[in-house]
């Protein structure tokens, strides 16, 4: 598969939530409060790579798996 700029690198600590039928990225400071939030629009996206600690429960989980991302996380 070729990457391309529906691809989103997640390299910061944070949590992915589901909000409106769209993803929302919380980014955590080091005492792990919310500094800022950015949207990710379900329809725009087709992978995500997690590359650090981010919080993800299993709703939002199948959220993603029902649209048919991909999640590639840092094991």
């Amino acid at each position: 598969m070729q990457k391309s700029d529906r691809t989103h690198f997640l390299m910061v600590a944070g949590r992915v939530r589901r909000e409106a039928n769209n993803l929302k990225f919380d980014r955590y400071d080091e005492d792990f409060n919310v500094v800022s939030t950015k949207p990710l629009p379900i329809k725009g996206i087709d992978e995500i790579y997690i590359l650090a600690k981010v919080d993800l429960d299993s709703y939002t989980m199948a959220f993603i798996a029902n649209n048919n991302i991909l999640l590639h996380p840092n094991c």
